[in-house]
């Protein structure tokens, strides 16, 4: 069964760069939700225009905003499209599921690259909503690389729909604590609007707490 996902980071106030960054899965099992999916992304894409200048005012801090998609909306054999910029350069972004590769774990192995590409220090939060597990069974979840960025101080959160999700979430080391079960489609995306506002108080205090969801 092919997912779903969203995928968000964001690094915490210690830094005088901090990013939110969102990976989205285009496979197809996510077209009935693409309208939802789509505002979610755009309302996150708000909060961190209006987020960027209250983070500028008060501390200097220039907030960088990612889009990632998987596979890539113009060629579905690639695993991942990236861009990265100032927040307050993103307009609008149109959601559009088509494609039945699911590169999840090619996605966020990549994902993790992209941003130590751009130089990104301190603490980072890889948010990932899924509707199922990894489809490509040949590529090897990159555990290692998430332990090791774990270790640096990332945090990464799995929004799961269904067993595979949630195995998948497990085989990318990706602790309990940091594992939400959703029931269905509408509960994951009911989740991923709570950490939307969790990220909001996040990228002003930083405090950890607000990304921990018991396990």
């Amino acid at each position: 069964m092919s997912e779903g996902a969203l995928i968000s980071l964001e690094t915490k106030k210690a830094s005088k760069v901090k990013s939110v960054c969102c990976l989205l899965d285009a496979s197809s099992s996510m077209a009935s939700e693409a309208e939802k999916v789509q505002a979610g992304v755009n309302s996150l894409l708000a909060m961190t225009q209006l987020e960027a200048m209250r983070l500028w005012r008060r501390a200097g801090i220039e907030l960088y905003l990612g889009l990632g998609v998987f596979p890539s909306l113009t060629d579905w054999n690639a695993a991942l499209s990236w861009n990265y910029d100032l927040a307050k350069n993103y307009q609008t972004f149109k959601y559009e599921p088509k494609g039945f590769h699911t590169p999840l774990y090619e996605a966020v192995d990549k994902g993790i690259d992209k941003l130590d590409a751009c130089h990104i220090k301190g603490d980072v939060v890889f948010e990932i909503i899924s509707d199922g597990g990894n489809t490509n069974s040949a590529y090897i979840p990159p555990k290692e690389k998430v332990l090791a960025k774990i270790a640096e101080g990332w945090t990464f959160i799995f929004i799961g729909e269904g067993i595979d999700a949630l195995n998948a979430a497990e085989a990318l080391g990706i602790p309990a604590q940091c594992r939400i079960a959703a029931a269905d489609k509408a509960a994951m995306i009911a989740a991923q609007k709570d950490l939307t506002k969790r990220v909001q108080k996040y990228l002003i205090t930083g405090d950890k707490l607000l990304l921990t969801f018991g396990g």
